[in-house]
């Protein structure tokens, strides 16, 4: 994907020191990073091969899933809440209609988050105050 991006914009495809640069500025320009070293797993990866797709104009599947991969991420940490703390799927619904007004299903990426969040919150407080009366 980086080389059909470089065969792009390049002048002489086997300029390599250029081509290093040109890497580099790019990782820069678009992920604020200068080698992919410093990626994150969690969806700069995704965004560094989207951006050298647009640059290719060959395909779409990293953009894609540059787009959706945080919204994924995200619904896939609230199954594993709900099932590790046993909640049921109307408990959750009640909570998104009442912070949004609509079922999880239809949150953004931002909303699920606040979602998650606030659900993680719940749990701590009754976690903390399950400790306490335990101790007393």
């Amino acid at each position: 994907m980086v080389d059909d991006a470089w065969r792009e914009v390049c002048e002489d495809p086997r300029d390599l020191v250029a081509k290093d640069k040109w890497y580099r500025q790019t990782l820069r320009d678009e992920l604020g990073v200068y080698t992919s070293k410093q990626l994150n797993k969690s969806g700069d990866f995704e965004r560094a091969c989207a951006a050298f797709e647009i640059i290719a104009g060959k395909a779409i599947y990293w953009q894609l899933r540059a787009n959706t991969g945080p919204l994924e991420r995200m619904r896939r940490k609230l199954k594993g809440f709900v099932q590790e703390h046993d909640l049921s799927e109307d408990y959750l619904e009640g909570i998104s209609r009442q912070m949004f007004d609509t079922h999880p299903s239809n949150l953004d990426a931002p909303k699920l988050n606040k979602l998650i969040a606030a659900v993680e919150i719940h749990f701590a407080r009754h976690a903390e105050e399950s400790a306490v009366s335990a101790a007393t």
